[in-house]
């Protein structure tokens, strides 16, 4: 197990936080499949705190919303990760995440899971009970 320290900065001061991460908590195809297909699925961004949405009714597109941009996007799964790719998203690369669940996590604060990828620690997010058109 290990574990991220996340800094929330406050006017108040500086406020820490931690995730547990472990190889226990993570997610594998059938399961990522049922939390991404056929469901919009909504997180905040580990550097911007931003959020975005990945609205998918099909195995193999969605549309990707976030503050910058909306674009359908590409979605597969490989090597046990979810990845999108879009022409606009990321300049066009490539992007893939591990998915992990958080035993801390809170509907109401959108961080049931984890994802990790390589540029980034993770994005935290949640799947609503259904789909919500976009």
């Amino acid at each position: 197990m290990f574990f991220l320290k996340h800094l929330d900065i406050k006017s108040s001061g500086i406020r820490y936080s931690y995730y547990q991460i472990s190889k226990e908590r993570k997610l594998f195809g059938k399961d990522i499949k049922k939390l991404f297909f056929d469901h919009t699925v909504t997180g905040f961004g580990f550097w911007t705190d931003k959020q975005w949405w990945v609205s998918s009714t099909e195995e193999d597109s969605a549309v990707y919303r976030s503050t910058d941009i909306t674009e359908n996007v590409e979605i597969w799964f490989e090597n046990d990760m979810i990845c999108k790719q879009g022409k606009k998203l990321y300049g066009g690369l490539r992007d893939c995440a591990y998915v992990y669940s958080n035993p801390r996590g809170k509907p109401e604060n959108k961080d049931e899971y984890f994802l990790m990828t390589d540029y980034s620690p993770f994005a935290h997010f949640k799947r609503p009970p259904r789909f919500l058109p976009v």
